[in-house]
């Protein structure tokens, strides 16, 4: 036949549930399949997917998505701007809340911005790069704006001290 064969997406990431899946592709979108209970595929239903179909882009706002997640019966992606999106089944079967950040228990099945507020300015995303030296001051704790805060400036009460290079002095040797 003269049929032409569709691109395939670029998956970027994916994550499994205990019973779905999601992917993100490189252009941003969200795919999702498996077991449909609770919106957990964020589709408006609750029907199972046997193959990887594409949640709906108008679902985030237009948003380009950068990573997902999947719990047993929920999904959650972040978007480029730091949005994060839940859905799925808000209530575990003991009755216990699900975790979808909505100050509610009903079950959401699409995308559903988290509002920001809930999130007490925090901005959720992908962690960037650090330059190899800002890397050590982190990871050693000297850095003002990196980790250790006022233990960086003297190793204060409740800091860690400050390393033998930060002060001056030569790396202890081999003893």
């Amino acid at each position: 036949g003269g049929g032409r064969a569709r691109a395939q997406p670029e998956v970027h990431m994916g994550a499994c549930g205990g019973e779905h899946a999601v992917a993100v592709t490189a252009e941003g979108a969200v795919w999702s399949w498996g077991g449909g209970a609770g919106g957990r595929l964020g589709h408006n239903d609750c029907r199972n997917r046997l193959a990887p179909a594409r949640v709906g882009q108008e679902r985030f706002g237009g948003a380009k998505m950068v990573t997902a997640d999947c719990g047993y019966g929920h999904s959650a992606a972040v978007s480029e701007d730091g949005g994060l999106f839940t859905w799925g089944v808000a209530t575990l079967y003991s009755g216990r809340p699900a975790g979808l950040g909505h100050d509610d228990l009903d079950d959401k099945l699409v995308p559903t911005l988290v509002a920001p507020d809930r999130l007490l300015g925090a901005r959720i995303g992908r962690g960037l790069p650090l330059e190899p030296l800002l890397a050590v001051a982190f990871a050693m704790g000297t850095h003002r704006r990196l980790g250790a805060g006022e233990a960086a400036a003297g190793g204060g009460p409740g800091g860690r001290r400050k390393s033998r290079r930060a002060v001056g002095k030569e790396p202890a040797g081999p003893e």
